[in-house]
């Protein structure tokens, strides 16, 4: 009996992730941290910008409630704090990461509360409308319910905690 290869994964409306300005990227798959320059690069986007109070107040807008936790370096979002942790450590250097997190503004209080909030919903459960096969957390859409639960992975503990309650 053949193993079946498991189906790469696709982007669905998202851009991938970038290190480093666009320009500058070679090899997506290189994880490496990169010298500071003096110009922050937004992950999400191509805005670049020198000053740091100006690049926090521009990668803000890509929290949501799927994604409260965020590096104030680079702008990536993390569904829980350990893995904005992991990333600050391996990708900055930031050794003293609880530090880091008292002195930057790198999660969003009401969306962590809203996303324990919306955990606490029975399974097909949601606080507004949502579509068949829709995720109630982040909205995306599957084709089928099978990919729809394997997506609820993503959301981390949370959600596995969610499904061991009751």
């Amino acid at each position: 009996m053949r193993k079946r290869k498991r189906a790469a994964f696709v982007f669905r409306g998202k851009k991938p992730m970038l290190s480093s300005p666009p320009e500058e990227v070679t090899d997506l798959q290189a994880d490496e941290a990169k010298p500071f320059n003096g110009t922050y690069y937004c992950k999400l986007c191509n805005f670049q910008e020198t000053e740091r109070e100006k690049f926090h107040e521009h990668i803000v807008v890509h929290r949501d409630v799927s994604t409260a936790y965020q590096c104030m370096e680079c702008g990536e979002c993390f569904v829980v704090k350990p893995s904005l942790l992991k990333h600050l450590l391996h990708y900055h250097k930031i050794k003293d990461t609880n530090d880091y997190l008292e002195s930057n503004d790198c999660y969003d209080k009401n969306a962590v509360e809203e996303l324990k909030e919306i955990m606490k919903l029975a399974p097909g459960e949601s606080r507004g409308p949502v579509k068949e096969n829709q995720c109630r957390v982040c909205l995306q859409e599957f084709s089928d319910g099978t990919e729809l639960r394997k997506h609820f992975r993503i959301h981390g503990m949370a959600f596995l905690m969610k499904n061991t309650r009751d």
